[in-house]
This record gives structure tokens, C-alpha cells and sequence, in this order.
């Protein structure tokens, strides 16, 4: 008689997810009716799983899907639009976007459980950022890469695609806000700052898809790599950090928000806000401390 076992041929299928360690299935051809029917509640499972990994993915890239839709509807609007645009208008936006976001950081800050930890993690972290000249940095990054491919336009003689997708993408990715965004998306599901960022990036796309082309909306792709990138990490190191750490770096997010709408977006004062970019960081870690000292 032969081998049962070797009368049943098998296929691996395999269902890998970038959330849940890969499952592996084999299904057999030939099988009777009840372990048919089991096989079957194998793959939905595996269903289940694939489609509870795609929830999650939507929820901790909500903020990055929102930014996305805005910038290429407002490089479709600046090709259409934009030149119809007038500047007063321009800056009345970027007004009511720059006193929403000053009241969106109180309304965080305001959510913290010691404010001393918050104070500490600012002043220690704005210390290290100067010291790292972090916002410098960023600048000179951003300046040297629009650099370089400025002299590749000149030497090639390409169309200006190039140079409005380099544009865009610096000045949607690199910034205090996508950072902290990103972040608080990925830990605590919480896209309401990616979302005002997504619609500063329409209006800014806007204007650049008018003078740069079509070249704007191409830098989408950037923003779903970086942003979401970073709302990924987030996500993964969720299980090592508290709700009282997510607390209080979520409010010493919101005072960094404060600086940036008091700079970038009302400009009452040059406050090099990047430079805080560390605090975000020491204030779970500080929370970590006390609660050891503490128990």
C-alpha cells in the first residue's frame, strides 16, 4: 500500500504581511471532506489577518494618504488655476492655517500630565539641537540637493519636471512638522497635524505647480515614502513606549507647533524650531526615569 502521504501533493502559498510574521500554508489537492473544511478556515484566517494588516496600514498612514490627495488636487488646481491666484489672498490663508496651528499646539500641550517634564525636555533639547545645528543642517541639505540637480538641468538641458519635483518634494518633506507628524500618526493614530500640514502643502502646491509644471505632483511619491516611512517606524516601536511617554511627548510636540505657526506661518519671531526636534524624544525618556525612580 502506498504511503498516504505520498500520494498528496502540496502547494506552499505563502502570505507575507509587513506587520505579521509571514504565515505559510500548505494545501493539499486531495483531502476529505471535514479536512477540506478545515483547510478552509486556515485561509480565511490568513484572510482575516491580510485584511486586519491593510486596516492598519490606512489607520497609521491616514495622515500621509490625506497629504498626498492634497498635493496632487493642488498641483491639478495650480496648473488650471493658479496663475488667477492673487498674493493677498495667498497670505490670508496662510494666516488662518498659522492661527489654527498656534491653537492646535495649545490644545496638545494642555493634554500633558507634568508640564516640568515638558519644560526640561525643551531646554535640553533645543541645547542639543543647537549644538547638532539640526535646523542648519536641514537647510543645507535641502539647498544642496536642489543644487545638484539645478546644474543637471543645466547640463542636460532638461525640462523643468525635474525642478519642480525636487522643489516640492524639500519643501513637503523636510521640516519640523512632517517629523513630528509622522510620528504622532504612527504612535498614537492621530493624524489632525499631518492633515493641517497636508493642507499648507495644497495651497503651497498650488503656487508651485503654476510656475514649476506638472512635475509638483510627482513629489506625492516622496511624501508617501518619507512620511509614511516614518509613521511605519512609529508604529513598530509602539510597544516600547507608555501612554504617559506618548502624553507628554505628544505635548511637547504641541509647544514645537506653537513655535512653528509663531515662525513659519505668522512670522512674528524667527524661532528655529527644528532645533527642538530632540525634545520630542527626551520627554518619554525622562517620563521613563521617573517612573523608575519612582516604583
Amino acid at each position: 500500500m502506498n504511503d498516504p502521504a505520498s500520494a498528496i501533493s502540496l502547494t506552499n502559498v505563502v502570505f507575507p504581511t509587513p506587520l505579521l510574521p509571514t504565515t505559510v500554508i500548505n494545501f493539499p489537492h486531495d483531502l476529505p471532506p471535514k479536512i477540506m473544511a478545515f483547510q478552509h478556515i486556515l485561509y480565511e484566517n490568513c484572510i482575516t489577518k491580510i485584511k486586519f494588516t491593510i486596516v492598519v496600514l490606512i489607520l497609521i498612514m491616514t495622515g500621509t494618504i490625506i497629504n498626498i490627495l492634497t498635493v496632487l488636487i493642488g498641483s491639478l488646481l495650480g496648473l488650471l488655476f493658479g496663475s488667477k491666484l492673487s498674493d493677498r489672498v495667498r497670505e490670508a490663508v496662510l494666516s488662518a492655517l498659522g492661527l489654527f496651528t498656534l491653537a492646535l499646539g495649545m490644545q496638545m500641550f494642555l493634554k500633558t500630565s507634568n508640564a516640568l517634564i515638558v519644560l526640561i525636555a525643551l531646554v535640553l533639547g533645543v541645547m542639543l539641537g543647537e549644538w547638532l545645528h539640526i535646523e542648519e543642517r536641514l537647510e543645507k541639505f535641502g539647498q544642496k540637493l536642489q543644487g545638484s540637480f539645478s546644474r543637471s538641468l543645466r547640463s542636460q538641458d532638461l525640462s523643468r519636471f525635474v525642478e519642480g519635483f525636487v522643489a516640492a518634494s524639500i519643501l513637503f518633506c523636510v521640516g519640523p512638522m512632517t517629523i513630528l507628524g509622522s510620528i504622532q500618526n504612527g504612535l498614537t493614530g492621530d493624524y489632525s497635524l499631518l492633515a493641517t500640514k497636508a493642507v499648507m502643502d495644497g495651497f503651497a502646491s498650488i503656487a508651485l505647480a503654476a510656475s514649476l509644471g506638472i512635475g509638483v505632483a510627482f513629489s506625492s511619491l516622496v511624501v508617501l515614502v518619507f512620511q509614511g516611512g516614518l509613521s511605519l517606524l512609529a508604529f513598530q516601536v509602539q510597544n516600547l513606549v507608555t501612554p504617559a511617554m506618548v502624553s507628554e511627548s505628544s505635548a511637547t510636540g504641541g509647544v514645537i507647533l506653537i513655535g512653528i505657526a509663531i515662525s513659519s506661518l505668522l512670522r512674528i519671531r524667527k524661532i528655529h524650531s527644528a532645533n527642538f526636534l530632540p525634545a520630542l524624544f527626551l520627554a518619554p525618556l525622562f517620563v521613563a526615569l521617573l517612573a523608575t525612580f519612582t516604583n
